[in-house]
């Protein structure tokens, strides 16, 4: 098996989601006590570039990924619009805007 280089390949460097969702990736260094973050107003995941592993480098990406994927439902529910063919469907819980 090849091996890719040190940060190439163990994450991608973008994910696009269903209605041009686009979450872009990067490795980075990270500040504070994270390995990783997401910022939903760039819509942008940024993973330790310290991170030597492979498989740690994922990880992170993994958990970061499900906070997008939750502001992902929260967009689609809410600027797309989503009906059910038996009528309107309301807002899922938990996701309303803030006020």
């Amino acid at each position: 098996m090849t091996r890719l280089p040190y940060g190439q390949g163990c994450v991608p460097a973008e994910v696009m989601l269903p209605f041009d969702y686009k979450v872009t990736v990067l490795r980075v260094p990270v500040d504070g006590n994270a390995w990783g973050d997401w910022d939903p107003d760039t819509r942008t995941i940024r993973v330790d570039k310290t991170l030597r592993q492979y498989a740690q480098a994922r990880y992170i990406f993994l958990h970061e990924m499900e906070h997008a994927w939750k502001d992902w439902l929260k967009y689609v529910a809410t600027k797309v619009g989503i009906e059910s063919p038996d009528g309107p469907v309301d807002e899922p819980a938990g996701l309303e805007e803030p006020e």
